[in-house]
């Protein structure tokens, strides 16, 4: 009976050894893959940022030189904004 029981508590020990290997083994695959995915997306949104400096150089480039067009664009788009805002009420 105790042969039994020493049988039973060394596969018992065998498989959670196993489980710990296989947690630790998933674990670190988790740890990749987010570090992988943080990298990138943190890439991306560095290279948006730096897309969007440009634009807003560009914009104020242009709304230097033509001050009135400028002005003309943005009452336009606040118009539509307010259009918009206006019908979404209804």
């Amino acid at each position: 009976m105790a042969n039994n029981a020493d049988h039973l508590r060394d596969d018992l020990a065998d498989q959670i050894a196993t489980l710990r290997k296989e947690v630790a083994r998933l674990s670190a695959s988790a740890s990749k893959h987010g570090s992988r995915f943080f990298d990138t997306a943190s890439d991306e949104a560095s290279e948006l940022y730096a897309q969007g400096q440009r634009a807003a150089r560009m914009l104020t480039a242009q709304a230097r030189e033509r001050p009135g067009t400028a002005v003309l664009v943005a009452a336009g788009a606040i118009a539509l904004l307010g259009m918009l805002l206006a019908s979404s009420r209804r």
